[in-house]
């Protein structure tokens, strides 16, 4: 037996969820998928599970105040697998457990008053409701099998790590996409276009625009296009001066463990802006430019005082 919200005691069973006798047969009506019982949970994510039929649906977290619980989200899985006859039976509710605290919580789900479900899990946060301005890529080694690598990225927005795709990507800044112009990585080379420097060029199927991100220490990448591999080069980020090599273009250069070659990506909105480590006690970043005569080092790439301006705001494209 169990109480519910208001102290009332209601019968039920429970194996993760209410039980229906069918003669001889119990068919679960209900479950409670996320958070599971002794899981571990963090970031934002997901209260959600499904019940066969629901009035209203509400849970609490350590007995505190009721929160809403969407319900009727398609569930064809669970219909396919007979559980329920009907197919819009799943609930959810987003929840950053930032605000909670580190350690053992229980959560507990009503419908109509009645608890249906509870659990207890575990939340680990960063020390921080929300954590801000933070980046990060890194490999992890064997994973998901021996021999087998995955790249994950620090992801604002969900406070979490994300998998990402390790493979090749084109660069394009929100100013350059109308254009349908991507970054090409160049060769500092006699006769090259800009002597060299990387720039804004019509978005093609070449190996001179196709970016692989490449983890470093600290959650830094270094950039290095497909053309540039054979040659070791990366992608160098520069300080925009007269005494500078290209007077401060990016350019390619052999790829070696400096401060102007590791790049951190950070988010800003829906898109993200390159700086490197070099670069970062100067609030600079990769600005994509226009080739053009009276544009900067004639629309070459180069780093400028961070901002939220379109030739900043870059898109990752995955190839």
């Amino acid at each position: 037996m169990s109480k519910d919200r208001f102290g009332r005691v209601v019968g039920s069973m429970t194996l993760g969820t209410a039980l229906l006798f069918c003669g001889t047969e119990a068919m679960a009506q209900s479950f409670l998928e996320n958070p599971a019982k002794n899981s571990l949970v963090s970031g934002i994510s997901l209260v959600s599970g499904w019940k066969c039929s629901a009035g209203t649906l509400t849970f609490t977290i350590d007995g505190g105040a009721e929160s809403p619980l969407s319900y009727g989200t398609p569930r064809s899985d669970i219909q396919n697998a007979g559980a329920c006859t009907g197919l819009n039976v799943g609930f959810g509710a987003l929840l950053n457990w930032g605000l909670f605290s580190d350690g053992l919580h229980t959560i507990r789900v009503f419908d109509d008053g009645v608890e249906f479900a509870s659990a207890n899990f575990v939340v680990t946060t960063l020390g921080t409701e929300f954590l801000s301005g933070a980046s990060g890529i890194y490999r992890l080694t064997d994973f998901p099998a021996s021999g087998q690598d995955t790249l994950v990225r620090w992801d604002q927005s969900s406070q979490n790590f994300q998998i990402i795709k390790d493979g090749y990507y084109k660069l394009q800044t929100v100013l350059s996409e109308s254009r349908g112009e991507c970054l090409e990585s160049n060769s500092v080379t006699a006769g090259a276009t800009l002597d060299g420097a990387t720039f804004m060029d019509t978005c093609a199927d070449v190996t001179g625009q196709l970016w692989k991100l490449v983890p470093q220490d600290d959650g830094y990448v270094q950039l290095q296009s497909m053309l540039s591999e054979g040659r070791g080069e990366c992608l160098e980020g520069n300080m925009l001066a007269s005494t500078s090599t290209l007077e401060g273009a990016s350019f390619m250069a052999t790829c070696g463990n400096f401060t102007g070659q590791v790049w951190k990506i950070y988010p800003r909105g829906n898109f993200f802006q390159l700086q490197t480590q070099d670069a970062e006690s100067r609030n600079e970043c990769l600005e994509g430019n226009a080739v053009g005569a009276s544009s900067t080092l004639g629309g070459a790439a180069f780093m400028s005082t961070c901002d939220n301006v379109t030739g900043q705001l870059w898109k990752l494209v995955p190839q």
